[in-house]
């Protein structure tokens, strides 16, 4: 994923001595066999789990806690709705 991630030139950047350690390499070529593994993956079936499972749906409409730290330094919370998503309405009512 680092790969992509240099690949996009989004800008994020990396401690390289980190990578290193961890062996993670920033080559960002591809080489052969890395290329056929990627094109095999690309026509796999997609595994949808809201799908599958629909008791996954109730995390995805579930209130979520968030807490930030505003101008002053105090420390604020507040509880959201997860905001509709569209796929949920296609699964709930079918459109």
């Amino acid at each position: 994923m680092v790969r992509e991630i240099l690949l996009s030139g989004c800008g994020i950047k990396f401690d390289p001595d980190a990578l290193a350690r961890a062996n993670i390499d920033l080559n960002t070529e591809l080489t052969y066999s890395e290329m056929v593994s990627n094109n095999a993956d690309a026509l796999e079936p997609i595994h949808d789990e809201l799908k599958r499972r629909k008791l996954w749906w109730l995390l995805e409409i579930l209130p979520l806690g968030k807490s930030w730290q505003d101008k002053d330094g105090v420390w604020r919370k507040r509880v959201e709705w997860v905001p509709f998503p569209s796929n949920l309405s296609k699964f709930c009512f079918g459109q």
